[in-house]
């Protein structure tokens, strides 16, 4: 009886921590897409394409195309290499992912 209580007790507790890392990963995921969708805007308006991107940058075309939809995430070791192909610095690119109006 004590056990049953405990278990009840626990996944009582454990339920609200369950939906803020469900949320959590939801927000990550929107936070993915949204990086995505300025990544692709930013190289369009370099006028660049996907090849190109890659040709200067050595990141695979499939890795680029990934991260421009969101489907994974974009790692800081990635910010130079993109930045130097779209013509900028890194810290300008990570500015312009996170605040597109700055």
């Amino acid at each position: 009886m004590a056990q049953e209580r405990r278990t009840a007790m626990t996944n009582a507790n454990d339920s609200p921590l369950e939906d803020q890392h469900h949320e959590t990963l939801l927000n990550e995921q929107r936070m993915d897409r949204i990086v995505g969708r300025r990544l692709t805007r930013l190289r369009e308006a370099a006028s660049l394409t996907l090849d190109d991107v890659h040709a200067l940058s050595g990141i695979p075309e499939e890795g680029l195309t990934d991260h421009e939809r969101g489907e994974i995430p974009l790692p800081i070791t990635r910010l130079t290499p993109i930045a130097t192909a779209l013509g900028m610095t890194p810290e300008s690119l990570l500015r312009r992912l996170l605040c597109p109006l700055s």
